[in-house]
């Protein structure tokens, strides 16, 4: 049974004792037109209920709205988020929350080591100075690393992926982190 809306399209199709629906955006002038939770609503509100009330799962990006509506009317359906919008979750909060925490422990670290200065030897100065400048270094590096650890492993070029080891083999909170990103 096969139903044509105004942007978007309702199928179900029937294998044996197995039922599937599908809902899908239709193409607009070859682009795919985005469903905003107006459209959204009103195809809850223009579909036959009859033939949502058997739906168990709807899979979905993670927006609030559509959450909301999947909740009002299909309130016995499991919601499953799609790959794509957790990984892009888990980067925002998670891998970059790591990522700036370890840049903080690095700009910690030379701030201390700057206040040893004045106390420090002359000869324990410039050993102190090189090592400020190194944790200043990870610092920037660190905080220059959010697309790096976003872009999938697979598609880092050789240098970017030996830099990217490096920083790992000497992080390993963010290389949890980065791991579970990759799985």
């Amino acid at each position: 049974h096969d139903q044509i809306h105004h942007k978007w399209f309702w199928a179900t199709h029937t294998a044996g004792k197995r039922k599937w629906s599908l809902i899908a955006v239709t193409a607009k002038e070859n682009l795919v037109t985005e469903m905003f939770s107006e459209d959204f609503r009103r195809f809850f509100d223009e579909v036959d209920p009859s033939f949502i009330t058997d739906v168990k799962a709807i899979a979905m990006d993670m927006n609030a709205s559509y959450h909301l509506l999947v909740k009002k009317y299909l309130p016995e359906a499991k919601i499953v988020y799609d790959r794509y919008h957790m990984q892009a979750q888990y980067g925002k909060e998670v891998l970059g929350a790591v990522r700036l925490e370890e840049a903080r422990k690095h700009k910690v670290q030379s701030a201390q080591m700057k206040a040893q200065l004045p106390k420090a030897a002359v000869e324990e100065r410039k050993a102190l100075q090189a090592e400020i400048r190194k944790e200043k270094h990870q610092y920037s590096v660190m905080k220059n690393l959010r697309w790096t650890l976003l872009t999938n492993g697979d598609k880092l070029s050789t240098t970017q992926a030996e830099h990217l080891t490096a920083i790992l083999n000497a992080h390993s909170s963010l290389a949890i982190c980065y791991a579970m990103k990759e799985e």
